[in-house]
């Protein structure tokens, strides 16, 4: 019988035992049904992932006997996958693991994540959550995007179907073997397929972002700009009502220039023209022109500040910086 760390990268698994941890929530990949967990014996733990009618065959903690398995890397580690071919039981016999996996997790901070980081482990505040539905790999599904703050800093974070649903602004989290990977510049959070989020009675501290903020003036901006703070008066051309989300366009202005403005869904309806507003983790897109928008991270509010615009004939002319692209 093969030990957990004996396993080679690439061999077949002619016969193994092991016990459930971790199990994750069913879905659907090339019309296949698929579940990830985690299996360990008295010599390790390895990833292992259970396809078609196996999927559907046990829970955490139960102890299994898996034949005709092979070894497929994965996110740059071991992974078990149990095919149809496969051949899998409950067997009657209690396996005991080297280690507790709750003791091996150690939890970054904020200020330490880095891109791209898989088996992430951190803990955080949710805030400014916005949830919609997006046609993704399992048809349509419900995605939450928001900011995740400790006292360290703040970071985007995605969470998909039922975690989407299931957390809410200051609601404190746990993300157990998540990933970062970049979103239109900055560092985004998720859980992916094998990650567990969990709430938590810990209440966790945030570091005060609003006292931090600094604003661009608008003649200073730059092509393909992240993560910005813009403040400016508004003027509406049109709202787009349609099918997909409301889309308002327009001008944002300040007393050094002006550039062209996209708010979608609920802002594209709860400004009105002349309004003195500012987006906070905005970005600039070029579609033709330069472009100023909320993103999918940012915030946008009224301002009690009466914004005076420099009288333009044309709108600020944007120059191309070496990290951009026109």
């Amino acid at each position: 019988m093969l030990k957990i760390n004996e396993i080679v990268s690439g061999q077949p698994i002619d016969y193994i035992e092991g016990k459930i941890t971790k199990m994750g929530k069913p879905r659907v990949f090339n019309d296949q049904d698929i579940v990830n967990a985690f299996l360990c014996d008295d010599t390790d733990v390895v990833k292992i992932s259970f396809w078609g009618e196996h999927s559907q065959k046990f829970s955490n903690n139960d102890c299994i006997s898996i034949r005709n398995a092979r070894e497929t890397m994965l996110s740059g580690q071991k992974n078990i996958t149990v095919l149809h071919s496969s051949i899998t039981e409950k067997i009657q016999k209690e396996i005991i693991c080297k280690t507790d996996m709750t003791d091996k997790i150690k939890f970054l901070k904020i200020k330490d994540l880095k891109t791209p980081t898989i088996h992430v482990n951190i803990k955080g505040k949710i805030s400014e959550k916005k949830l919609g539905e997006v046609n993704g790999g399992k048809g349509k599904q419900f995605r939450s995007q928001a900011k995740l703050c400790d006292e360290t800093g703040v970071i985007g974070v995605t969470l998909w179907d039922d975690d989407a649903k299931k957390y809410d602004d200051g609601d404190c989290i746990k993300i157990e073997d998540g990933y970062t990977h970049e979103l239109y510049g900055v560092i985004n959070l998720s859980a992916g397929n094998y990650g567990h989020v969990e709430k938590i009675i810990e209440d966790i501290a945030c570091d005060n972002q609003k006292n931090e903020i600094k604003f661009t003036k608008i003649k200073d901006l730059k092509f393909n700009e992240k993560n910005t703070n813009v403040q400016g008066k508004l003027t509406i051309r049109k709202v787009v009502h349609g099918p997909d989300d409301p889309r308002l366009d327009g001008t944002l202005c300040d007393d050094t220039g002006s550039i062209s403005i996209t708010l979608w869904r609920a802002n594209a309806t709860k400004f009105s023209d002349g309004n003195n507003i500012q987006i906070v983790s905005g970005m600039v897109t070029v579609l033709g022109e330069p472009v100023l928008s909320e993103g999918n991270f940012g915030t946008v509010s009224l301002i009690e500040k009466n914004i005076d615009c420099k009288e333009l004939s044309n709108k600020t002319e944007f120059k191309p910086t070496s990290t951009g692209e026109i």
